[in-house]
């Protein structure tokens, strides 16, 4: 016998606390039940997307009705009759920046398996005192959260022994021990028509945020502050607006807010700091430490601006003198490059043909300088040439917008050299001019974005085969669009090195890949695919993660696309799928929310979250697949690569963070579909009902199963890629119909700081006089559908 005294047998009793409850419940009554979230999930599998239940004096072969309807199933058919259900308490944050909780409803879906070769088993254990099983959650609980457990009684029945059956549990506490963090958020500075990091203002501003989250964002809170006036302006945005993209008339959503620029002072730097605040987690996103240069790569980095009233001008023109001229209207220069290299704000050029590169000592800049046709011009008649003798640029922010990029010769193209240098490219024209280069415009920047750019009539399409968008070997370059047309190509192509593509339209042999290209960049960035159209692809991958060994994609948030395919072979979709460097790596918070992906045929095939080769668990942790109308998917785990470690996929494999999602065909299925989804089978698809899916109309048609079938809380973004409200629809395109009134109230609660009688405050501005500005949104229902009227009181 051993005896204990003091802080060990006070340190005993605490260990027994929380042993007892989970792995000794023989003090109970036959038929007791225990349910705890266990350290690690079933053969070894990742934490906190599965429940250990104990069944006091039960033994194995026992069977289920986790239906709760009495008719024995060993997974839930009618979530309404569900007969596991917990009540989880998570940290959240609400509109107006505040910690506190939220509560979510989980419920038990499904009695795990073993893993291979015991797969056609249930993990059932014998502890010599009780029956042990899994079953797995249709949401994770988190490693902060609380939660109680509902089961009703008759759940588990003994068959294995004298056919009792299991005692029911109300508001029981549940043990947890998950050791899954809460999600993180997705975010990135809106490119399209806002005001962007190094920019040169001279009045209001606009910023704008692209922020998502697996349950979405309570709010975005932006604070902007004068380096010399210390005057700060402090916003929070707790709904997003939508704005179309002229090039390609499809809209994204933001969050936006135009800040008052009166009480700063003219000539110095304001910074734009960005904070999100979840509904579920603990963690703000905040930019304001983000200085580095991959934070600025993606679009998250601590937005500073130039207030300056009167900006550094210089004229270019075919007329120009770089000897004598001054950079006048009166007396121009020649060439770009001479009036980079007096530092200008703006470089207006006049009607013509002007080299785009230059061989001037390199300029640093912590502002953009523009370069653009002087009033009266624009693409039509500017064009800046990329050619083969100067490629280099030679500026740190190099800024074209509104002229016609064309190539000049073979082997054309700007060369950042490596340098840190950027280069921006915005409502631009894009004329092949019959020449290819040999490596990509943006060869050697840091980054190179294009924003609402278009092709040139009778040109060859903005693509890697075209102009070789690709990040190169080992070369530094990453790039972001927004609002641009790809168009068709002629052969099979890739763009590679891409960490964001919002509203852009692409049709043809083209795939966007998220890469790591160059050293600026980091493993754990976020991408951003979002309210893209691509069209008749064919070939290659439309959308595939990870192609860089150590470099994951994590964090991704993939939403409101649509993708659709009418021949080739390869995979639609691969998110750390077919054999992709991810697909051997550990990959944590990818969203894939409100898509529509045509038609259900291997040709346009998702594959994702595979963990399929090897003898090792690739963790799929923080995924959330949601609201999606899909043609064919497809999951490989350890039944498929033969090995029982193979169970780092299993959260998806039975469901967990999936729902809302209309699966019409798939091949190698979820062993569970998830909460509130629909699942057909290869053999015998489900017909999602568009409108004209084979002439690209995805509009749900009259009667389809995508209308009213999205459940509230898989609702992550608020409209459709053609800048309609979401409702309740599942897939990319949402039907037009005024909301119903309890997702009017949804909305409403979801965003709303405060009411005074019909009138919802979204923001609340404190002004420098102590006074505080309201943005108030009133919801008037007409006989055209919703309109949305906002007004700004004092």
């Amino acid at each position: 016998m051993m005896r204990f005294s003091g802080s060990t047998a006070s340190a005993i009793v605490s260990m027994l606390a929380v042993l007892v409850p989970l792995c000794c419940p023989s003090f109970g009554a036959t038929g007791d039940v225990s349910i705890a979230i266990p350290a690690t999930g079933p053969s070894g599998s990742p934490s906190g997307y599965f429940a250990l239940i104990e069944v006091e004096g039960f033994t194995t072969g026992a069977s289920y009705d986790l239906d709760g309807a009495g008719g024995g199933s060993t997974s839930v058919q009618d979530f309404s009759t569900a007969a596991i259900v917990f009540t989880v308490t998570s940290e959240g944050y609400s509109g107006s920046g505040t910690l506190g909780t939220v509560s979510r409803t989980v419920y038990g879906t499904i009695i795990t398996r073993d893993s291979y070769p015991d797969d056609a088993n249930l993990d059932e254990t014998d502890t010599g005192s009780a029956l042990r099983f899994y079953v797995a959650l249709s949401e994770p609980i988190f490693d902060d959260d609380t939660a109680t457990v509902t089961m009703t009684a008759s759940t588990v029945t003994n068959t294995g022994g004298g056919s009792e059956t299991s005692n029911a549990l109300t508001d029981a506490a549940v043990t947890n021990s998950s050791g899954l963090d809460y999600p993180t958020t997705n975010q990135h500075f809106e490119q399209y028509a806002v005001t962007q990091h190094a920019d040169l203002v001279a009045d209001d501003f606009t910023v704008g945020l692209h922020a998502f989250a697996a349950y979405r964002v309570a709010a975005v809170r932006f604070t902007a502050t004068g380096h010399t006036s210390a005057n700060e302006v402090d916003v929070f945005v707790t709904s997003p607006t939508s704005t179309e993209r002229t090039a390609t008339g499809l809209s994204a959503e933001s969050h936006k807010t135009t800040i008052d620029i009166s009480g700063f002072t003219d000539g110095e730097l304001i910074d734009v700091r960005a904070r999100v605040y979840p509904v579920v987690g603990d963690t703000i996103a905040d930019n304001q430490s983000n200085t580095a240069t991959h934070e600025e790569i993606r679009k998250f980095n601590l937005l500073t601006v130039r207030y300056d009233t009167t900006p550094t001008v210089r004229y270019v023109r075919t007329t120009g003198n770089d000897s004598t001229g001054d950079g006048s209207t009166g007396t121009p220069y020649l060439t770009i490059g001479k009036a980079l290299s007096d530092s200008p704000d703006t470089v207006y050029l006049g009607a013509g043909t002007y080299a785009g590169g230059s061989s001037i000592t390199r300029v640093t800049s912590s502002t953009w300088a523009t370069v653009t046709p002087e009033p009266g011009q624009d693409a039509s008649t500017v064009i800046v040439q990329c050619n083969a003798s100067t490629r280099t640029y030679r500026h740190e922010r190099y800024r074209l917008r509104g002229v016609t990029i064309q190539q000049a010769e073979t082997g054309s193209w700007f060369d950042g050299e490596e340098v840190g240098n950027h280069i921006r490219f915005e409502d631009c024209v894009f004329d092949d001019n019959g020449f290819v280069p040999t490596t990509s415009v943006g060869y050697r920047s840091d980054s190179c974005t294009f924003v609402n750019c278009t092709i040139a009539s009778g040109a060859e399409p903005l693509n890697f085969a075209s102009w070789k968008l690709s990040s190169f070997s080992s070369a530094t370059v990453a790039y972001f669009a927004d609002g641009c047309t790809f168009g068709q190509a002629t052969t099979a192509t890739i763009l590679k090195g891409w960490y964001g593509v919002v509203c852009s339209n692409v049709s043809g042999h083209i795939g966007f890949a998220g890469d790591v290209a160059g050293t600026s960049m980091t493993s754990n960035i976020g991408g951003l695919f979002l309210c893209n159209q691509v069209l008749d692809h064919v070939e290659t991958n439309v959308l595939q993660l990870g192609q860089s060994s150590g470099h994951p994609n994590n964090n991704w948030f993939v939403g409101g696309n649509i993708i659709s395919r009418n021949s080739g072979s390869g995979a639609g979709i691969a998110m750390a799928a077919d054999n992709t460097s991810t697909s051997a790596q550990d990959t944590t918070g990818i969203i894939f929310a409100h898509n529509t992906v045509y038609p259900q045929t291997n040709s346009v095939r998702m594959n994702f979250a595979y963990n399929d080769s090897g003898s090792t668990a690739r963790n799929r942790t923080n995924w959330r697949i949601v609201g999606n109308s899909i043609g064919q998917s497809n999951i490989k785990s350890d039944t498929f690569g033969d090995d029982a470690n193979l169970v780092g996929n299993w959260p998806l494999v039975f469901g967990a963070g999936c729902g809302s999602n209309y699966m019409q065909g798939p091949i190698f299925v979820q062993e569970f579909a998830g909460f509130n989804t629909s699942q057909g089978s290869s053999g015998s698809p489900l017909d999602p009902g568009y409108v004209d899916g084979a002439n690209d109309d995805f509009t749900p048609d009259t009667g389809s199963a995508l209308i009213g079938a999205l459940d509230s809380s898989h609702k992550l973004m608020r409209f459709d890629l053609f800048g309609n409200p979401i409702g309740s629809d599942i897939g990319a395109v949402q039907t037009i119909s005024t909301p119903s009134e309890s997702d009017r109230e949804r909305e409403q609660s979801e965003s709303l700081l405060l009411r005074f009688g019909a009138m919802d405050v979204r923001e609340i501005t404190p002004n420098a006089d102590g006074s505080l500005t309201f943005e108030v949104v009133m919801l008037v229902t007409v006989k055209t559908g919703l309109e949305l009227d906002v007004i700004s009181v004092e």
